[in-house]
């Protein structure tokens, strides 16, 4: 390969060892640079940590009432599996009742 603008050459090498310079200084600043303990520190103002502890304990209720839906579920089909489930009238009649006083969003 020929290079026929020997100008070009000393142009890239300049560009080359102004970079290596560059890296080189870089890193030596950053060696020079005081550094700290190494651990970061973070402070969570009163109101945050509260509001962490509501999160926990509402994960932790949904958790629960999953569980308890499902222990729920399992039972009903059991019954139904077995022909011993049984809907009271009353609690059909409470529950249409009940549900017409929640209010509709929609």
């Amino acid at each position: 390969m020929k290079i026929n603008n020997m100008m070009q050459q000393s142009n890239v090498i300049s560009s080359y060892m102004t970079n290596v310079t560059s890296s080189a200084a870089r890193q030596a600043q950053a060696a020079q640079t005081p550094s700290t303990s190494g651990q970061d520190n973070v402070q969570l103002s009163q109101g945050a940590k509260e509001y962490a502890q509501l999160v926990k304990e509402a994960r932790e209720a949904m958790e629960t009432s999953e569980t308890q839906e499902s222990v729920r579920a399992d039972e009903i089909m059991k019954s139904i599996n077995k022909g011993t489930y049984s809907v009271s009238d009353t609690q059909v009649a409470a529950s249409i009742l009940n549900a017409g006083s929640m209010p509709l969003y929609g």
